[in-house]
């Protein structure tokens, strides 16, 4: 197997059943180079083991409970952002026992609290390990709202780091200010702009529009920042 010219490998439920152990190492040197490795639920806690770092835990025939995850009482993660409530929607199954002395613990079950989801330096990479059956999830229509942001942000969170930046954290009603480059492309001169905002899902239960007035005329061609 060859990770040449890639940044992230998704692992998806189940995928690392049936693998040697010396598809270890490749993960390994994937990971410690600067790669970054999400992996999703799996059938028995020895797959767990082939992942950079050494991690045990009981997979989905181990544990044979299915739950929903829960924060736990730590610090708020950038990842989670889009979660509401407690986390309840993302559905797992099985969960960690044993995890590297740097591990940041995300959510946990929500019955034992035992980590479900967890991320962790490694070399130069990260990974991302969690129970939770998502992908799957999705192809029998059981992943909600709550598991499609969750994995969204997750995407997101590693790109910005990747490109050196952050989240913004902001809370709820709080007010924001948001500088926006706008140019007239038009033939007419502009004196208001109509800015649409979209939710996080893109359809239309998430569609907003609102409308800014811009203090000063726009001439075709002229380009002005705006602070939302």
């Amino acid at each position: 197997t060859n990770f040449t010219n890639v940044s992230i490998i998704v692992i998806p439920t189940g995928g690392l059943y049936g693998l040697p152990h010396s598809f270890k190492e490749k993960l390994e040197n994937f990971v410690s180079k600067g790669g970054t490795l999400i992996v999703f639920s799996q059938q028995y806690g020895s797959d767990f083991e082939l992942l950079p770092g050494g991690i045990q835990g009981l997979g989905w025939r181990e544990d044979r409970s299915c739950t929903y995850a829960k924060f736990p009482l730590s610090e708020y993660q950038p990842i989670l952002g889009g979660v509401s409530g407690e986390g309840m929607g993302i559905r797992t199954d099985g969960y960690f026992t044993s995890l590297p002395d740097n591990t940041t613990i995300l959510l946990v079950k929500g019955t034992n609290y035992m980590p479900v989801m967890v991320t962790y330096n490694f070399g130069k990479g990260r990974v991302i390990a969690t129970t939770a059956y998502t992908d799957l999830a999705y192809t029998m229509h059981q992943a909600g709202v709550t598991s499609k942001r969750l994995f969204k942000d997750m995407i997101l969170w590693l790109k910005l780091n990747m490109e050196g930046k952050d989240f913004d954290v902001v809370r709820s009603y709080q007010k924001i200010s948001i500088p926006v480059a706008v140019r007239n492309d038009g033939e007419e001169t502009a004196n208001w702009i109509l800015f649409t905002i979209i939710g996080p899902e893109r359809d239309a239960s998430n569609l907003f529009t609102d409308s800014v007035l811009v203090n000063a005329t726009l001439r075709p061609g002229e380009n002005k920042n705006c602070l939302l």
